[in-house]
């Protein structure tokens, strides 16, 4: 069996909201929070890079904000508490503090709008990563991944919620939930049996993210309960040329109590366009899945169903 690491990085600028620090009526952190966005992230080596013509659309229950003036490096706005997303507009780049005017080339892969929530007494974390090209293996951004990650829509067939859990998941049905999955690191193995060749593939700790309509559900309760969690999955390529993706489970969530335990599923199914490597291995390459996918709260009868396309990055 061999093992090796390999790495794509990963600038995440990061949107934190906060309780509010007042104790007035209209104040409150029962009532208030702040989103704070900082605009700048500075590398291991000390190189500064910053977003620079960005304009964010926040939406929300009671609060519809567009965020046009992005020129200093923190942008904070007041919300009120409960579930909103946040949309980054195209116009956008990357450049370096010191080079200003020299775009960076980079790819947004989080979900666009990012899904978060302004919770009571709680502070929220949101990241917009941003994948650099040709940076080697620089540390860049306030956040490095050096692994992979898995994206797509999930268009939602059914969801249903325990009594126990209230309406837990029932807003989800027949909505589209676009997700990522990312993962810091990533070792590679292979292995054959003679017959079946593997590539498998075991991610450091996880950021799970979704998009598209707010939904505490998910960007609550579901995502920090896996997040740091970690999966692995497995490519089986047969004698004739096929290569099938042998399914994902992520969870059980640790973080916290049995109540915001959750699992998130992917199903074995065959991968579009497979490629084989020199020595008839699937190849460490990123790929394309139409997979079902399924979301559940252990030990009740809440659970979300549904199905989509899905890339996949391995490293």
């Amino acid at each position: 069996m061999r093992m090796w690491k390999l790495g794509a990085y990963v600038l995440a600028l990061m949107a934190v909201a906060c309780g509010g620090v007042t104790e007035t009526e209209t104040q409150t952190p029962e009532t208030e929070g702040t989103l704070k966005l900082p605009l700048t992230a500075t590398s291991a080596d000390g190189r500064v890079f910053k977003l620079v013509g960005a304009a964010f659309e926040i939406m929300g229950p009671q609060q519809n904000i567009l965020i046009t003036d992005t020129s200093a490096d923190t942008v904070s706005v007041p919300l009120a508490i409960g579930a909103y997303s946040i949309r980054l507009h195209s116009g956008w780049q990357l450049e370096r503090a010191n080079e200003p005017g020299q775009r960076l080339q980079a790819e947004l892969i989080s979900p666009n709008p990012l899904s978060f929530s302004i919770e009571k007494g709680a502070t929220s974390q949101v990241r917009f990563l941003f994948k650099l090209q040709g940076e080697g293996s620089a540390d860049v951004g306030i956040h490095v991944d050096s692994g992979g990650s898995i994206s797509g829509d999930i268009q939602v067939q059914a969801a249903s919620s325990d009594p126990r859990d209230g309406l837990l998941f029932d807003s989800l049905a027949g909505q589209t939930v676009p997700f990522t999955l990312s993962f810091e690191t990533s070792t590679l193995s292979k292995s054959s049996d003679g017959y079946v060749r593997r590539l498998h593939v075991t991610t450091g700790p996880v950021t799970l993210q979704f998009g598209g309509m707010p939904s505490e559900a998910l960007t609550s309760r579901v995502a920090p309960a896996l997040n740091g969690t970690t999966a692995e999955f497995v490519l089986e390529a047969t004698s004739a040329g096929r290569v099938r993706f042998m399914g994902l489970r992520l969870g059980m969530g640790t973080n916290g109590s049995p109540d915001r335990m959750f699992f998130f599923n992917l199903r074995e199914q065959d991968v579009l366009e497979s490629v084989l490597d020199s020595e008839g291995y699937p190849a460490a390459k990123p790929f394309q899945v139409n997979s079902f996918v399924s979301i559940e709260k252990p030990y009740s009868g809440s659970r979300v169903d549904g199905a989509g396309l899905f890339r996949v990055t391995p490293y």
